[in-house]
């Protein structure tokens, strides 16, 4: 697991890093508060630890800051090291999120013993939500009986999927049909606006959104991610080349390569020289799939319009 840890004591700071990586963890090291925003930002570390008494900034201050850029930084454990606290302090700072405060001279085997115990939490948190996500990406494409006959069935978690939608759609209808929405649009839905690039865009954003939290696409989340993002580009009119995908998903080059040739093997996908440049490989639906796709596209808008108020 990965740790940045933020000290002025150069010696300290060694004696620190000495300690968690006995635990097998990576450290990285700050001896200000602009140095841990910039590791921080770069790392995404799975635990932060920082002195109190910055000479930039104070700890609380670093502490704000990693709140502020955004909420996958913000659940990240984060752990205070103070010369000099007072009981109240401490308490306000864990009141405040912190995850633990530690008074100097610190505890080693106490303070490792908790950084452990954080990150545990923190894994178990994190496999619990990857948890809930892949039973989502399960019930994702409700509302069609073909299921593709490659890919599993499909789910029928139909009320998480309409918090899902509802919870989207507003933006997504203003975004793909290019009308303004009233500002109750996410509380009251106007389903006759439903059109298929809407659905598909709305579930391209929650594959993204799945991806923030996990890091990279499961196989199958990967192979919806492919399937949709092709369908976005046939029904928009905008093709989408094979060397556009290596850029849009962490997902390793020869990972999405294997799941794309799988797909074009299975007669879902296929490649070919676009119009105006021979060079590039254009990916598109095959005739045959676009038919059923388009088929479970009308159909999970029909059972939307009937269970969207």
């Amino acid at each position: 697991m990965n740790i940045v840890l933020t000290e002025t004591d150069v010696e300290f700071r060694a004696e620190l890093k000495a300690a968690f990586e006995l635990d097998g963890h990576s450290v990285f090291e700050a001896s200000d508060g602009h140095q841990a925003l910039a590791l921080i930002r770069a790392a995404k570390p799975n635990l932060i630890v920082s002195e109190v008494s910055l000479p930039d900034m104070k700890g609380d201050a670093l502490f704000e800051k990693v709140k502020q850029l955004g909420v996958d930084y913000g659940v990240i454990p984060f752990i205070f090291l103070s010369a000099s606290t007072t009981e109240s302090h401490k308490v306000e700072r864990l009141n405040g999120g912190a995850d633990g405060v530690f008074e100097k001279p610190v505890n080693f085997p106490l303070l490792r013993a908790h950084a452990n115990a954080c990150l545990s939490n923190s894994r178990r948190h994190a496999n619990l939500i990857e948890a809930k996500l892949e039973n989502f990406s399960r019930s994702l494409l409700t509302g069609s009986k073909s299921n593709f006959d490659h890919l599993s069935p499909l789910g029928d978690n139909i009320d998480q999927y309409l918090a899902n939608f509802k919870d989207l759609i507003g933006e997504l209808v203003n975004h793909a049909n290019a009308k303004t929405l009233p500002a109750a649009a996410a509380q009251t839905i106007d389903t006759s606006r439903l059109q298929p690039l809407t659905y598909i865009r709305f579930c391209l954003a929650e594959l993204d959104r799945r991806r923030e939290i996990v890091s990279t696409l499961n196989s199958e989340a990967l192979t919806w991610w492919l399937i949709f993002t092709v369908a976005e580009s046939e029904y928009s009119g905008e093709p989408v080349f094979v060397s556009d995908l290596y850029y849009s998903t962490p997902s390793a080059k020869t990972t999405i390569n294997s799941r794309m040739n799988q797909l074009i093997e299975k007669g879902v996908l296929a490649k070919r020289s676009h119009s105006s440049d021979g060079r590039r490989q254009q990916l598109i639906m095959t005739d045959h799939f676009k038919v059923k796709f388009s088929k479970h596209i009308n159909e999970s808008i029909d059972m939307l319009r009937s269970e969207l108020p």
